[in-house]
């Protein structure tokens, strides 16, 4: 299985929130009951467009013959009063599909 990996695009959030669906079901859905595993749903296609505008953003996405099968999401912080210096990356989700593991699409994402 080869997958590609690159930046998203608006033309890719459709397939970006059902990806971001699977992770909060499985992740959320199964270790914490606190979190509202609808909000991909109500929420995620005005998430993704507007982080795919951040310029501090990365939304990477992974495909293969299928489509979609795996998906990154990040952003930097840029040095402050308080963190003087320190510029941090904060990875806010990764998923990969299951038929996409074991074959280097989280490595690579």
């Amino acid at each position: 299985m080869t997958a590609l990996i690159r930046l998203a695009t608006h033309a890719d959030v459709e397939e970006l929130v059902g990806l971001e669906a699977q992770l909060f079901a499985v992740d959320a859905g199964e270790h914490d009951p606190g979190v509202d595993v609808t909000w991909p749903q109500r929420r995620g296609a005005a998430d993704f467009a507007a982080l795919l505008e951040n310029e501090k953003a990365l939304v990477l996405v992974a495909t293969d013959a299928l489509g979609a099968c795996g998906h990154l999401v990040g952003w930097v912080s840029e040095a402050s009063e308080v963190r003087r210096g320190v510029v941090t990356g904060y990875l806010r989700s990764l998923f990969v599909e299951e038929r996409a593991r074991r074959h280097g699409v989280a490595s690579g994402l």
